[in-house]
């Protein structure tokens, strides 16, 4: 698709079926995915290839759609750039999903999800949020009160399977939209 922008950058998105919100295990093996592919898509598609100035990953999973999780890495780049770092991401992922996380990524990501919660957890707009629909998407306090322990108990083979599950050609999307 080519649309009329004012900068000469191009807006890349590949992206996969995830997992249902009720799939606790799925979810979060797959936050923790995203977070360790942010890492890789930075490394390679920024660090090393310099197509852009930054790369993500993220696994939007909601309550509110069955059966509609999203996982994605997103990013400009250059218009003359945009095919081939849409290529290289998409290389990236499949390699992601075919080797796994390696131990170091997976404590690095473990150790970033235990400050990221620790940090949630007291602010008072994640309790108004978690409190309001609580009896909505059948939460409990539980998924609050061993929200460490349970995130801390994924190994790097659960994150692996997660992969495996969800990034699948047969649900991918893929995205370029390149300036006129």
């Amino acid at each position: 698709m080519k649309v009329d922008t004012k900068t000469p950058k191009s807006l890349v998105l590949v992206g996969w079926r995830g997992p249902d919100f009720k799939d606790r295990k799925d979810r979060h093996c797959m936050i923790l995915a995203a977070k360790i592919l942010s890492s890789r898509l930075h490394e390679e598609i920024r660090e090393k290839k310099q197509l852009t100035y930054s790369a993500f990953a993220q696994a939007m999973i909601t309550p509110a759609y069955n059966n509609k999780g999203l996982v994605f890495a997103y990013f400009t780049a250059d218009k003359k750039k945009a095919r081939n770092a849409a290529d290289l991401c998409t290389e990236l992922v499949y390699q992601f999903q075919k080797e796994g996380p390696t131990k170091v990524e997976t404590d690095t990501v473990l150790k970033q999800i235990q400050t990221d919660i620790k940090s949630m957890i007291e602010q008072p707009s994640y309790w108004s949020s978690f409190l309001s629909d609580m009896n909505l998407y059948d939460k409990s306090l539980d998924d609050v009160s061993n929200i460490l322990q349970i995130y801390t108990s994924y190994t790097k083979e659960d994150i692996h399977d997660v992969l495996k599950k969800y990034i699948v050609k047969e649900g991918s999307i893929r995205i370029l939209a390149v300036p006129k």
